[in-house]
């Protein structure tokens, strides 16, 4: 009994995301990083290659200001 409550105890300890599985990067998502990897800013993307279905999201959790928005600013402009 006491051994159990050990490993309970133990258990709270571990880091919840140690028990996930690592996530396989594709070829796909390799290139689009090491693409993104040149430009200085953040930048988060969703892509599908049409032909095969594959999808590779990167940053796609976080939070962007929206750059279509200088669209209106460069019309005016214009």
């Amino acid at each position: 009994m006491r051994l159990l409550l050990v490993l309970a105890a133990l258990a709270l300890l571990v880091p919840q995301n140690a028990f996930t599985q690592v996530k396989f990067k594709s070829n796909l998502t390799h290139l689009v990083e090491s693409e993104l990897s040149r430009f200085s800013a953040r930048t988060g993307v969703y892509i599908k290659h049409l032909e095969t279905g594959e999808e590779t999201v990167i940053r796609g959790d976080e939070h962007f200001n929206t750059a279509s928005v200088i669209k209106i600013a460069v019309m005016v402009l214009a």
